[in-house]
């Protein structure tokens, strides 16, 4: 008796639309099951070969749209010598100088911490203000560690220790908040092509209170939120997150929790059909994989060293 045959995967697979004959991701729950095992792992070799194939096509592909700098991910293709850059938080700069060297941008920083600023090294292109950003007109306490001024917060007291260090080093400094609209008004800006937020905590309050116009106005906005130090901020954050989702962005999480989100205003960052799906269903799982390869290897070297 003839051993019968197995149907080509090609021919068992349907596309997104409902067609036959058209590779998909789903072709291993359609592939026949009929014809002996060597013909199973021929189906399946086709499928891991194509899914490698697409992944590495797009992943090439895309490569020229995302960028990640001091962990805040952003699509650099937007970018160019002629855009604008807002970095809220800039801390010692390090993005803002990346930034300019890497794409050419106008960059505007705000950082509240006076160390922090004279540490920062200078250029042309950078505008720096010693500002604090948050709700607009808001005078707000800042934590700031004496030890180690590399960060400050405007959570409370308890959650500023578990993260700045012991209260013996800890002093608060007073400041008065912007928030994007008037800080768009203070450097003479209509429209903003990235914003960088990484506020420790006082983001909520941008979010919470900054106008639609205002936030409408940005091509995109890459985030650090700050729940996973705080939990009780967690609602607060999903709703901060919702707004933007409400006005029309397009989140991407590139991390498991909220540490690095971009939000895209597709009204200002055309992408293809293909572009959108590849960076909102594949390339954050591959940099889950990626960061969890890391985290394994860092404690695999710190178990040999000891």
């Amino acid at each position: 008796m003839e051993e019968s045959k197995a149907q080509p995967v090609w021919q068992a697979s349907r596309s997104l639309f409902g067609k036959r004959g058209s590779p998909t991701l789903r072709t291993f729950t359609l592939a026949s099951r009929a014809g002996p095992w060597p013909g199973h792992r021929h189906q399946w070799a086709s499928v891991t070969h194509t899914f490698i194939c697409i992944t590495l096509f797009f992943g090439t592909k895309m490569s020229r749209h995302l960028d990640r700098i001091s962990q805040h991910s952003f699509i650099c293709s937007a970018l160019s010598p002629d855009s604008i850059v807002f970095d809220f938080g800039a801390n010692q700069g390090e993005f803002s100088l990346n930034i300019i060297e890497k794409y050419g941008c106008r960059v505007f920083a705000a950082e509240p911490v006076l160390a922090l600023c004279d540490s920062m090294r200078r250029h042309e292109r950078l505008s720096l203000h010693r500002i604090a950003i948050g709700k607009n007109g808001e005078i707000v306490d800042l934590i700031v560690n004496d030890d180690d001024v590399l960060s400050s917060t405007v959570l409370d007291h308890d959650v500023a220790e578990s993260v700045l260090g012991t209260s013996n080093s800890l002093r608060t400094i007073t400041e008065t908040c912007l928030d994007l609209a008037a800080f768009r008004e203070l450097n003479g800006i209509d429209h903003v092509d990235l914003v960088k937020v990484d506020i420790e905590g006082a983001e909520l309050d941008l979010f919470e209170t900054t106008s639609d116009h205002a936030l409408r106005s940005c091509g995109q906005l890459t985030v650090e939120f700050h729940d996973y130090w705080y939990p009780d901020l967690a609602t607060r954050t999903e709703r901060a997150k919702q707004r933007l989702c409400d006005l029309g962005f397009r989140m991407i999480r590139f991390t498991p929790n909220n540490k690095d989100i971009v939000f895209v205003n597709p009204e200002i960052i055309r992408l293809s059909f293909l572009d959108w799906q590849y960076l909102e269903k594949v390339s954050r799982h591959l940099n889950y994989c990626g960061r969890g390869a890391r985290v394994m290897a860092n404690r695999l070297f710190r178990k040999r060293a000891a």
